[in-house]
Parts: C-alpha cells; sequence; structure tokens
C-alpha cells in the first residue's frame, strides 16, 4: 500500500526523475492506454509536489513518478532501505521482501506493460513487503543510515556490532532529498490535510512523522473503482489492512 510511497519518492529524486520542485496535476485519475487509475481521492488533488504527495497520499503523483523511474530503479533503492530480501536480524523464520525488476519477469516470461508500473507505484502489483521490512526502511529514512533490526544489543556482555546507530555506514543519500521526504512525512501527521493528522502526537516538545497506507486483500471492479466503492461494505476477511509507519 501507500507506506511504500517514500521508497518509489526516493527513488526518483536520486536518479533525476522529479526533483523537489517537480509537481504533476492530479484530476482523480490517470488515463493509460484504455485503462483507468483512480486516485483514492476521486476529486483530485490538482497540482502537486512530493512533499504533498506524500502528506496527502496522493496516488496520480506516484503513478507519474512511477512512469518516469521504473521498476528497477524502484527495486534497488527498496534494496538500499531494507524492503528487499531476507532482514539480517538475529531471529529465525523470518520472511523476506520482493519487489519486480524487469529481468524478473523476462525470466517467467511476463509481458511487463506501463499499467504494471503504474501500481508498483502504489505499492501494490507485484510488491511484497513485511511489517519488519517497513520498519526498517523508515528507520534509515529516518536516520539516512543503513541500519538494521538487532533483537540483543549485547551477548555476554559483548556488544553485538549494530548495537549502536553509528556503527551503520551511511545510505549516501542526497540529504536533500531525503530533507523533501521527511518534510512530507512530518506534513502527513501534522498538518490538517495530512492523512494521519487526526493521530497526530499532543506530547510537549515531540513530533513524529509518518505514512499511512491501505493493503487491499481483495481486487476491485473496474465499476467499483470508478464509482469510488465503500470497501466498509465488504466481508471482514475482504476489507482492506491499515498500515502506518512513523518516526518520532
Amino acid at each position: 500500500g501507500s507506506t511504500f510511497k517514500p521508497n518509489v519518492a526516493l527513488a526518483a529524486l536520486d536518479c533525476g526523475a522529479i526533483t523537489p520542485e517537480t509537481k504533476f496535476f492530479c484530476p482523480g485519475y490517470l488515463k493509460l492506454g484504455n485503462h483507468t487509475f483512480y486516485c483514492w481521492e476521486h476529486r483530485g488533488h490538482g497540482l502537486i509536489n512530493v512533499i504533498t504527495a506524500i502528506q496527502q497520499s496522493c496516488d496520480v503523483f506516484f503513478y507519474h513518478t512511477a512512469l518516469l523511474t521504473g521498476i528497477d530503479r524502484i527495486a534497488a533503492m527498496g534494496q538500499r532501505l531494507g524492503l528487499v530480501g531476507r532482514p539480517s536480524i538475529d531471529l529465525p523464520g523470518v520472511d523476506a521482501g520482493f519487489l519486480p525488476t524487469h529481468e524478473w519477469a523476462r525470466r517467467r516470461r511476463l509481458a511487463w506493460t506501463q499499467g504494471n508500473t503504474v501500481i508498483q507505484g502504489i505499492g501494490q502489483g507485484y510488491t511484497q513487503v513485511t511489517p519488519l521490512g517497513l520498519a526498517t526502511m523508515v528507520s534509515r529514512i529516518a536516520s539516512g543510515k543503513a541500519l538494521g533490526p538487532h533483537v540483543a544489543r549485547s551477548v555476554g556482555g559483548q556488544a553485538r556490532p549494530g548495537g549502536s546507530a553509528d556503527d551503520w555506514p551511511s545510505l549516501g543519500l542526497d540529504p536533500r532529498h531525503l530533507a523533501a521526504v521527511h518534510q512530507g512525512m512530518f506534513e502527513a501527521v501534522n498538518t490538517p490535510r495530512g492523512t494521519a493528522y487526526a493521530s497526530r502526537l499532543t506530547l510537549p516538545g515531540v513530533f513524529m512523522a509518518g505514512k499511512t497506507g491501505t493493503a487491499q486483500v481483495h481486487a476491485q471492479t473496474a465499476a467499483q473503482e470508478k464509482a469510488n466503492f465503500n470497501d466498509a461494505l465488504l466481508p471482514w476477511k475482504f476489507r482492506p489492512n491499515a498500515f502506518f509507519i512513523g518516526f518520532a
């Protein structure tokens, strides 16, 4: 779901597909070929940049951004941010995350289309991530370092590698790009138009930045998408899952 959008934003900024000033117009949908890809906000978001797109979780902005960036670059950034593969954690049986590439599609004889790329931009399609992967991603975005999860900081009095944030190398991301994503995530929580404004922290001297997401478990028909179907009317097992990632 949309918790994946900060990864897409950083991939696009890193490769120069967009800048923090790039704007796209969101009328509430994107027409591509004979298909219409809708924004969750059918009324549209208007002219929007990466900061406000993260703040308001504009799907159309990330449809355009994914097309300009491409799945290989999106997957490469996912690798840097800890979404791909099995996290290096001192626990057994941890699931691995997966993001598709053109090479992967070729090996499976999948005819990859622009429509496939569009929905990758909002964390749908072949995207497979875990809560632990998302926690790793948001920790790396917050710090700019290749942080990894650990259960134990020390064993038998001996510090474990990665026991301190200072142990981890830099991701090598442009501070301006991280700042733009940080600002978007801050505004998502702390401004009235942000998708997480109702859950902002009201603690003195403490602020949270974050990103909301909805992971569908039941594909809507084209007619349901056009009608902006209310998922709350679905049986419980088919309703979308709500996700939130954040740092404070």
